[in-house]
């Protein structure tokens, strides 16, 4: 499923170092197929270098480093588009006003 959005999304999918580190690192269920979409160039990472923002972020809203950076990612990059399933990310990326897409 994830390979179907990814290769359908009418931009490159741009993804933070953090989530691609808890992805491919600590492992998940889609590790291969991630891999697989930064080899082929689908999904792109990205350095957040904005320190005292994630750590905000993180703060306020009560969220994970990967979701910190997701968001920091999204405010800096216009038109960019939150994929998230933690509740309190949706928050933030609504009182942002954000655009987001989640499975919940």
């Amino acid at each position: 499923m994830l390979e179907v959005f990814i290769c359908n999304f009418p931009e490159h999918a741009f993804v933070p170092e953090k989530v691609i580190e808890e992805v491919l690192i600590k492992g998940s269920p889609e590790t291969l197929q991630v891999a697989a979409l930064i080899d082929s160039g689908s999904i792109r990472v990205r350095t957040v270098d904005d320190r005292k923002l994630i750590q905000k972020l993180m703060s306020d809203f009560t969220i994970d480093p990967g979701e910190a950076e997701a968001i920091a990612l999204a405010l800096k990059k216009k038109g960019a588009v939150v994929a998230t399933d933690d509740r309190n990310a949706i928050r933030a990326c609504k009182l942002l006003k954000i655009d987001f897409i989640t499975a919940l």
